[in-house]
């Protein structure tokens, strides 16, 4: 008789458990995940644009730390990017 019990019982357990683990999954603010994404892309253009630097390509390293300095929301990130776009525009007057 435990075995029917169970038999009749699991299946809405089951849907309850997985209802109560999934219930906190997308619950994020959209706001915050939009600038988690926006961060995670103005850290990647950074990324490239020291290694622009370093190759000596100038140019291309500015453009890279604009469009992170004019993505990221993260204040530090941000502050990096610009102070980044200060210095490869040094290095390009420097050169001339």
């Amino acid at each position: 008789m435990n075995k029917k019990l169970w038999r009749g019982w699991l299946p809405l357990l089951l849907v309850v458990v997985i209802g109560a683990g999934c219930a906190g999954i997308g619950n994020q603010d959209p706001a915050a995940a939009a600038r988690g994404k926006m961060d995670a892309y103005a850290a990647m253009r950074y990324d490239n644009a020291l290694r622009y630097l370093e190759a000596g390509r100038y140019e291309l390293a500015m453009d890279q730390f604009a469009a992170a300095a004019a993505a990221a929301t993260n204040p530090e990130l941000k502050r990096l990017a610009e102070d980044g776009y200060a210095r490869a525009g040094r290095s390009i007057a420097a050169r001339r």
